[in-house]
């Protein structure tokens, strides 16, 4: 039985996929533009805008979250800043000459 390129390419997904689900955002621009706005004003409104939008689309599970990473990643800063300090290992800056002197000849 000969084939077709159209028995090919039946079962090849051309649709849209479940994972690629489109959220569409809409976002209160707010009253009408002042009529005199400058072009970094207006990005200023926009940017206002959809910070206001994606604030008011985050769950107070998300702003738990968020907040507690802030607070993991100092916690890990000053854990890491400490055991570095109690190891001793502070390092230090070398002047250009120092590791000059640490050259090995591999000639022979």
């Amino acid at each position: 039985m000969p084939r077709t390129p159209a028995d090919a390419t039946r079962f090849t997904a051309t649709g849209p996929h479940a994972h690629s689900k489109t959220t569409a955002t809409t976002i209160d621009l707010g009253a009408a533009p002042p009529p005199n706005e400058t072009p970094a004003q207006k990005v200023a409104r926009l940017r206002e805008a959809s910070r206001r939008a994606k604030i008011s689309q985050e769950s107070t599970w998300d702003r738990v979250v968020s907040r507690g990473r802030i607070w993991a990643d100092r916690a890990h800063k000053i854990t890491a800043t400490a055991l570095i300090a109690t190891s001793g290992e502070i390092p230090q800056r070398c002047p250009r000459d120092a590791q000059a002197v640490q050259r090995v000849d591999m000639r022979h």
